[in-house]
């Protein structure tokens, strides 16, 4: 989808703790943007984004955050569509990220 045919409804963007589990960030249709992750530990850690299609997509690996750094992941104009929403998850506490994108309704 091109950014003119993108919902208009935003998805808020604000920073929020990664759960250690998958867990539910969205649960309408949702176009991602753009992603954050920061980690605030000594530690590396993972970070994961399924989307909750009846067969789950990766849309983010597991990819490992250094310690005490943030990585920008950005999908430009185009965005990547997550039917029913999307679901994320971490390897332990301490990474904090935000999502800005477009939800369904």
């Amino acid at each position: 989808m091109t950014r003119r045919q993108l919902p208009s409804k935003e998805l808020s963007g604000a920073l929020q703790a990664v759960p250690t589990s998958p867990t539910a960030l969205v649960s309408v249709d949702t176009w991602v943007n753009t992603i954050w992750v920061s980690n605030t530990t000594a530690g590396a850690l993972t970070f994961t984004v399924l989307d909750k299609a009846s067969s789950p997509k990766t849309l983010i690996p597991t990819i490992s955050i250094a310690a005490n750094t943030g990585t920008l992941i950005n999908f430009g104009d185009s965005c990547q569509y997550m039917p029913n929403g999307l679901t994320w998850s971490a390897s332990g506490s301490g990474l904090v990220a935000s999502v800005f994108g477009y939800i369904a309704g």
